[in-house]
């Protein structure tokens, strides 16, 4: 499990009930407004100018009306139980280009950036639910003794007020796509072996990990994109092991999986609410990327956007 990190780089249809509205985003040069109508709050990025450079947006599973969050490009959105918003940004000092986490409180807060190193990415921030602990995937350059310089990608955690980094992961995966429990006691995170793909857990306190899903009586399933409840109850992920990414859960209790989709569509990057009630995930199942919300059984599915570009990777309240 210590072993030096050596591949190499990381990237970043039921209808609705009768009647119901659907609103796009704002366009990019929209401003916030001062207050959010109350509900479980979800924030995810949409690329509105289908440049490839997603903004912020975020809306209510009670009113679905986007707002704008960011005024420039960012990606992959975390959000506390409080509406403080995590995501990444590209940046370009003058000797290069380099990913780095920032962080909104919401909704009068001014971007502030929480990680510091000038030397590797870093990205895919998940906050607990207590805006207590905010665990990143981050790359760094490793120089080894003999050989040539590789990228070393692992799974790190910051305790507020943020100064300190906690390494939780230096193997020979690739751990990427964090969540975080309510209170950081457990991170999950995707881990990547090639073409296998599971879902471990780390534990803030001394990362001792512990495999969450991925085999199935021997069986390699491929799930990756974990996330969590506030009560570590319930861990829901996609899995490609029929071809195509569906939804499935895990009660963490039992150990019981269940798959809440099946179709011939993409349906990923699963988001659970705080009381495992509701899951909002992706779907292109009405021809490109758009927002859909299930209850934890998979029932009451329901579409939460509609427009003509992509709107990924959803985290909920």
């Amino acid at each position: 499990m210590r072993s030096a990190v050596v591949l190499s780089g990381l990237c970043t249809l039921c209808l609705l009930p009768a009647g119901t509205a659907i609103s796009a985003p704002a366009p990019a040069s929209a401003k916030a407004p001062a207050v959010l109508s109350s509900g479980q709050r979800v924030v995810y990025e949409s690329d509105v100018n289908k440049d490839g450079q997603p903004l912020i947006y975020t809306f209510t599973l009670e009113n679905t009306t986007p707002v704008q969050v960011t005024d420039e490009p960012a990606s992959h959105p975390g959000i506390s139980r409080s509406g403080d918003i995590y995501y990444n940004r590209v940046i370009t000092p003058v000797w290069g280009i380099i990913t780095k986490i920032y962080h909104r409180q919401w909704p009068n807060g001014t971007e502030q950036g929480v990680t510091a190193n000038e030397l590797g990415d870093e990205y895919q921030p998940a906050i607990s639910r207590d805006n207590q602990i905010l665990a990143f995937t981050a790359k760094r350059y490793f120089t080894p003794k003999v050989g040539r310089p590789q990228d070393v990608i692992d799974l790190m955690a910051y305790k507020r007020p943020f100064v300190e980094q906690r390494q939780l992961t230096q193997s020979v995966a690739v751990e990427s796509n964090p969540a975080v429990d309510a209170t950081g006691q457990y991170i999950y995170a995707t881990q990547t072996n090639g073409e296998h793909t599971e879902v471990w857990r780390y534990a803030y306190a001394d990362a001792k990990a512990e495999r969450i899903a991925g085999i199935e009586d021997g069986v390699r399933t491929n799930c990756h994109e974990p996330a969590v409840d506030g009560q570590n109850r319930w861990c829901v992920y996609s899995s490609t092991r029929d071809g195509n990414s569906e939804i499935y859960i895990r009660d963490l209790k039992t150990m019981v999986e269940t798959r809440l989709t099946t179709n011939e569509s993409y349906d990923g990057q699963p988001s659970i609410t705080e009381d495992g009630s509701r899951i909002v995930f992706v779907s292109d199942r009405d021809g490109d990327k758009e927002l859909f919300a299930m209850d934890r059984t998979g029932g009451n599915l329901r579409q939460l956007t509609n427009n003509t570009w992509d709107d990924t990777s959803p985290s909920v309240q």
